[in-house]
């Protein structure tokens, strides 16, 4: 088991990883891999080549991996929660996202864009983008811009892109 996580997405030990499962003969890898370059599409090549079933999941980038993939669709989940606070009478839906460009984030925004522009609501990231900055409650401006947004006029629904940002919109709007 490897989580990049705990090495801040380190592309070096990450192939370190990767290397050790091929040299060590394991059947399959669970692929959770690092977006950033370089990446280790080689190495991923390499084991499967080898004989290790690579199965990817929860990908961080918008092309699709060569191996298999098990990957939720954030587009879909978008699309589907904007869809869901229409349903409920929302007049206003804001997608609510992180201050980095990873690629879940961006597609599940697009899938909030999808849906409103289906729908005639049409989307605009000033209205319909709501970015949670590092360390969010340690800033009183961004804390009460997230209240000025949900206070606006109107039934505002927001859709957020993990579970995390959702307990934060919930703890500011209690």
């Amino acid at each position: 088991v490897f989580s990049q996580r705990h090495d801040h997405w380190n592309p070096q030990v990450e192939k370190r990883f990767l290397d050790q499962v091929r040299r060590e003969g394991h059947r399959a890898l669970l692929a959770f891999c690092s977006p950033i370059a370089p990446r280790n599409d080689e190495a991923l090549a390499a084991s499967a080549a080898s004989g290790v079933r690579v199965i990817h999941i929860d990908h961080y980038r918008e092309q699709l991996p060569d191996q298999e993939y098990l990957l939720p669709d954030y587009r879909k989940a978008g699309h589907m929660a904007a869809v869901e606070l229409m349903l409920a009478g929302c007049e206003q839906i804001v997608s609510v996202g992180l201050a980095t460009a990873a690629p879940y984030g961006l597609l599940h925004q697009r899938g909030v864009a999808d849906a409103l522009t289906e729908h005639g609501l049409g989307f605009d990231l000033a209205r319909n983008r709501f970015v949670i900055p590092p360390a969010f409650f340690e800033h009183p401006e961004s804390v009460a811009a997230l209240v000025a947004t949900a206070t606006g006029a109107g039934a505002v629904g927001f859709a957020c892109e993990s579970t995390g940002l959702a307990s934060s919109v919930t703890r500011v709007l209690r």
